[in-house]
Parts: structure tokens; sequence; C-alpha cells
């Protein structure tokens, strides 16, 4: 019966991608007809090119401090996401539903804290100004929260969500004030984008030392719990020296003071909704975080059940793939000057999936240059994807600053990461529930059904980035409405 019913599951799986994969590809292609009908032969104007806003520069040294800060928040994401699902269902022995679960209740919190923080860093007044403060705070307790989980002295399952929620906590804390000061350090749509550039290649580093470094080092130790509580530390030292430098070298960036003005959480959800622009962005981000958090849930397993490379084919696809993104940040920008940010976003989201989808062809024994072509091309594509994505968020902010002249941008930063967060948290139970489903091995990685990593790497990830198309194509005309209107 389980037999069936993972096959069943699988089936159905696969028809969706590959159903997916023709309406994305369809509306795409619609989408770019109607940019041609309505505008004829005239190019589509960027983002740019039709703002008010005038240009001013930043000093590189700022922008690089100030992106330094995502090598802390990718090293906790990806450590966790890579790795926790993982060491506790083969190091401390839990059911994979269990585990999941346990992931998916301390993102929830994490996303609860969202827009609390968001509005708490808006409010705040003080000689480090709004935003640093958590910076501090946050890099200090996401060190300690990483530490504790990976140096768990039990598998008791409070205890361990105890652990998570405190990284948890100290996540928010930094991430929320920091992902809110671009649209405060300047009010250039381009620089943004040059902002974002060194963010995403800092990402790209953070990733690297998660996906690499830190399953290197439990390899290292043996792979067992004593090897993990070693990664804890190395996680918690790395993480607190890259946010500590982003509260160091922000002291000198421009920040907005806060007017003591108070929303409520019906006039948060208002701002929210009533700015087209961002509500389409979080509605892709939505469905493309889901999708890495899949993938970053089921990769490790995929290298191990079906590929047999191990953590070190891992370490060796991951170290491409992120020098590739990294590498990417110097066309990325051009590109986006030249047909616009989201048109740019959208073709790296559909050359992204088709990546992502060529996992299905991947089987035992896969040659090293075919897990490389896929890191290289993945990578190059998941570059352009994450900077533009993240260049268009202080971009949205600024709709809500011209609409209503307010400073608020902590309650839209909260909102992102409050779909950053659930959506890290419905990733790995999704893994956890369809490797439960298709009969995956409880205990390890020996014996398992193959088809649910597939299931959950080649056809769920993918799928859900190319979702994301459709609002993209939403939010196109929604920014360009926005900057052509006569407000």
């Amino acid at each position: 019966m389980a037999n069936r019913g993972g096959l069943f599951a699988y089936r159905a799986i696969r028809a969706a991608g590959t159903a997916m994969i023709r309406h994305a590809i369809v509306i795409t292609l619609r989408g770019w007809h109607v940019r041609k009908t309505i505008q004829g032969a005239q190019p589509m104007a960027t983002v740019e090119s039709m703002s008010p806003i005038p240009t001013d520069r930043l000093p590189t040294p700022l922008k690089i401090g100030w992106g330094f800060g995502s090598v802390g928040t990718q090293i906790v994401l990806n450590g966790q996401s890579l790795l926790l699902l993982f060491f506790f269902v083969t190091v401390l022995k839990m059911e994979p539903a269990l585990a999941g679960t346990i992931l998916f209740g301390a993102k929830l919190f994490d996303a609860v804290l969202a827009p609390i923080v968001g509005t708490w860093s808006d409010r705040t007044n003080s000689r480090w100004g709004r935003r640093r403060p958590f910076l501090l705070a946050g890099g200090i307790l996401c060190a300690a929260g990483l530490f504790c989980v990976f140096n768990t002295p039990t598998a008791n399952p409070l205890v361990l969500l105890a652990s998570l929620m405190l990284i948890s906590l100290g996540y928010s804390f930094f991430n929320i004030p920091y992902m809110a000061m671009p649209a405060e350090m300047t009010d250039s749509p381009i620089e943004r984008t040059s902002i974002m550039s060194w963010r995403i290649a800092f990402v790209g580093v953070g990733t690297a030392l998660a996906t690499t470094l830190l399953p290197l080092v439990a390899k290292a130790g043996g792979g067992g719990k004593a090897a993990y509580g070693t990664v804890g530390v190395v996680a918690a030292v790395l993480t607190l020296i890259a946010m500590l430098i982003t509260f160091a070298v922000t002291g000198r960036a421009r920040a907005t003071s806060s007017s003591g003005e108070r929303f409520s959480f019906t006039a948060m959800i208002g701002a929210i909704t009533s700015n087209g622009p961002f509500a389409f962005l979080l509605a892709a981000k939505l469905c493309q975080l889901i999708g890495l958090a899949a993938m970053s849930a089921s990769i490790l397993f995929f290298f191990k059940q079906v590929i047999g490379g191990g953590e070190s084919m891992l370490a060796l696809w991951s170290l491409f793939g992120n020098a590739a993104s990294i590498a990417s940040m110097l066309v990325w920008p051009y590109f986006s000057k030249r047909y616009g940010k989201v048109a740019v976003y959208a073709a790296a989201v559909l050359l992204y999936s088709v990546f992502g989808f060529s996992w299905l062809l991947a089987g035992p024994g896969e040659s090293t240059l075919g897990v490389l072509i896929r890191a290289v091309g993945g990578g190059v594509f998941a570059g352009g994807l994450s900077l533009m994505g993240q260049s268009l968020l202080p971009d949205t902010m600024a709709v809500d600053f011209v609409r209503s002249g307010m400073r608020r941008e902590g309650v839209f930063a909260g909102a992102y990461s409050f779909v950053e967060k659930a959506s890290f948290a419905l990733g790995p139970m999704a893994v956890g529930f369809i490797f439960q489903i298709m009969g995956f091995a409880t205990h390890g990685v020996a014996g398992g059904d193959p088809r649910a990593v597939y299931a959950a790497v080649g056809l769920l990830s993918p799928g859900l980035y190319l979702l994301s198309i459709l609002p993209l194509l939403g939010m196109r005309r929604s920014l360009a409405a926005y900057y052509r209107s006569p407000e």
C-alpha cells in the first residue's frame, strides 16, 4: 500500500511539474507579447528610466560592509535548511515528519516575530539609529542559537524547538532592520541594484560556507553527534563575525529618524496590500523561497541517496554554483538597465527552473561534469533572480514612501521576512511529508525510495520557481503604472 501511494504521489507530482512548465512558458511569452502590443516598437521603460528619483552614489566600502552581513544570514538559513533535517533524522534518529514539524514550528514562531520586529525598528530612536541596535543583538542571539541546536544534550523535541526559537529571534532582530536599510541609504534605484549586487555576492559566499565548509566539517569529524557539535561552533563564530562587521560599518550610512507614528495591525496590512508592486513581489518570493527551502532540505539526501557522491560532491557542486552566482553579478546589472528589472527577473527564473528540472535526468554514478554544468548554469541564473528580487524590494518600499510620506520601511521588511520564514518553514515540512508518504528510509539514507528524493529536488523545487513567473507579470505592469502615474 505504501509503495502504491508513493508511486501515485510521484506520478502526480511529475504530471503537475510538466503542466507547469508548459503553462509558465506560454504565460511568459504572452506577457512579452502584451508588452510589445502596448508599446509598439518602443522598448519597455525600466524602473530606472521612469523613476522621478535622482541618482546618488554610495561609497563602495559601505556597500561591501553592509553586504557582508549576508554571509551571516546565509549561514543561519542554509546551515539550518541543509543540515538540520538530515541531522535530526540520521543522527538524532527522529521520524522525518516529526523533524519537519519541529522545523516548521520554529519558523512559524519566526514568521510571527517578523512584523513585530519590523514596526519596533521603525519606532526606535537611539544614538546608533533605528536599525543598528537590532543588528548587534541579532548577531549575538544567532550565534548562541546555532551553538545550542547542534550541541543539544538531548533529542527532546521541546529542547530542540527552544534552540531553534533562539535562532529565529536572532535572525529576525538582524535581518528585518538589515533589509530595511537600503531604502534609507539611497533614493536611487540604480544604486539599490549596486548595493544588492554586493549583497548577492556575499550571499554566495555565505551559502558556499554553509553548504561546503559545514558538511565537510561534519564529515571530517565522522558524521556523528560530536562532529555536528563542531559544526555548531564553526557556524556560530562565522555568523557572529559577519554580523558584527555590518553593525560596525553601517555606522557611516545615511539613516532616517522615527517620527513616533504608531500603526495598527490593520493599517500595516492595508499599507502592504495597497502597494501593488510589493504584493506581487511577495507572491513571487513565496513560491521561490518554498522551492529553495525544499531544495536545501533534500539536496544532501539527493547526493547521498541518488548520485552517491556524498558530502564531497555536494561541496563541489555548491562551490562552483556559488562562484558562478558571484561572478554573474558583473553582468546582471547591465541587463537590468537594458531590459528592466522585472523582465530580467522572469527570464532568470525560467532558465533557473530548466536546470532544476534537469536533476530528473541524474542517476547513480552521475559524472562530475554533469554536476558542475548544473552548478554553473543554475548558479548564474540563481544570481540573476536573487539580485533582481532583492533590488526590487527597496524600490517597492519607495512606492509607499512617495504615496504616504511615511518612513515605514520596517513594516515592509517585516512582511517580506514573514514570507521568507514561512517559506523556510513550509519547505522542509513538505519534504518531510513527501519522504514519509513515499516510504523513504526513516533512520538513515540507505535503502530509501529514491523517487521521494527525485520528487523533492527535481519536481517540487523547480516547479514552484516556474509558478512564480505569474505574479512577476502582474508586478511588471503594476510597477510600470506607478512610475508613470501623476503621483
